[in-house]
This record gives C-alpha cells, structure tokens and sequence, in this order.
C-alpha cells in the first residue's frame, strides 16, 4: 500500500509506502506535515481502514506571547500616564 499527500495545488508533499498488518494495529505509520488537502491511498487490493486521524493547530511561540504581553502593558501604562 502506497499512501501520497498532496496539497491543494494538487503537488505531491511525500508518500509512504510499504504499510502492512493484521488485525487492529498496522506495521507502519506516518507523519504528514504541512498544506495537507487530500491523500491518495493505492494498493493491490485488500481494504483499508483508518484510525486516530489528527489535526495538530501550531501553538504559538513563547518569545510571541511575551511580545505581546509587553505591548499590552506599555499600552496600558500609556493609558493609565494620560490620564494623570
């Protein structure tokens, strides 16, 4: 079984190959990143069943959060010097 990500100009963003098992568990697995649209999964027959299917939303940076709570407090002190 071949399994190939596109993206949604529909160019290929990598593929793996070679996922074969028994049962509930698969004997490989693999991690997409990136403008995932679609996938296209080819075998030689046989079926195919999919679990735990993840979405992961990226987490903002540390640096970026403390950016932004600098700009916060300098508004807040710029605030609170014009009304004095």
């Amino acid at each position: 079984m071949t399994i190939t990500a596109y993206n949604s100009l529909g160019i290929s963003q990598g593929n793996f190959s070679g996922l074969g098992g028994t049962g509930l568990v698969a004997s490989g697995s693999e991690i997409f990143n990136g403008d995932i649209s679609y996938l296209k999964f080819s075998d030689n027959g046989g079926f195919v069943s999919l679990s735990t299917l993840r979405y992961d939303s990226p987490i903002p940076e540390p640096g970026t959060l403390v950016l932004l709570g600098t700009g916060l407090l300098g508004l807040g002190a710029f605030r609170f010097r014009r009304k004095k």
